[in-house]
């Protein structure tokens, strides 16, 4: 059976990935940091990103309390719809096209997450956020919910999953980690410059770990 992110070094990899994919640097790409005319700033202020079928969101850890355990969460986003979406940033604003060229200015209709929780992969140089849980470990990996906010300017909604299970090995198997498939519903035609955010809730509804997307 093929598991998910087996070591820290691949965990640092999609760390790294998902900076690329999700934030914009403030230096120019290497070769585009020359002005056309003397004094102009470059044209482009960022390389251009291609989002794949599946883009690593990032990584995040919590501490149980008062049970000392942590755990590492790692989350993708899985869109074959996105798959080959590129998106360029220039001084007089940001274009997302697709494969052919054509324009993208709406989300897909439905995104999918795959999020993998448990004490099988560590994390270095983090600081663990501590969160109170009476439970076991496997408890808490077992028993996550979770739901999609959409922020459309100053306005915000809520999603819950059309469908979530735990994939992988049978629960009734002992195991250090749990990954689990989310799939939500999106309103229809999204505007691509809405952002939004996937949060990890507890079995208590506490918050334990968020993940955003930004298209535009």
């Amino acid at each position: 059976m093929q598991m998910f992110f087996r070591s820290p070094q691949f965990v640092a990899s999609c760390a790294r990935t998902a900076l690329i994919v999700f934030a914009v640097s403030a230096l120019c790409a290497a070769g585009n940091g020359k002005a056309s005319n003397p004094g102009q700033h470059a044209q482009a202020i960022a390389p251009d990103i291609q989002y794949m079928a599946t883009t690593p969101l990032g990584t995040d850890e919590v501490r149980l309390v008062p049970g000392n355990q942590v755990l590492t969460m790692l989350v993708t986003l899985e869109s074959k719809e996105l798959d080959g979406v590129r998106l360029t940033r220039t001084s007089s604003g940001a274009t997302l096209k697709d494969r052919d060229g054509k324009d993208v200015t709406h989300f897909p209709p439905e995104l999918t997450f795959r999020v993998t929780v448990g004490s099988k992969t560590k994390l270095i140089d983090h600081e663990p956020m501590d969160t109170e849980f009476d439970g076991t470990a496997h408890e808490f990996e077992e028993t996550l919910q979770f739901r999609l906010k959409i922020f459309h300017g100053v306005d915000q909604v809520e999603l819950d999953p059309e469908w979530q299970k735990i994939i992988g090995v049978p629960l009734e198997m002992p195991y250090d980690e749990r990954i689990y498939r989310v799939r939500f519903r999106l309103p229809e035609q999204m505007p691509a410059t809405d952002r939004v955010m996937l949060e990890v809730i507890d079995s208590e509804g506490e918050r334990v770990g968020k993940f955003s997307v930004q298209m535009l």
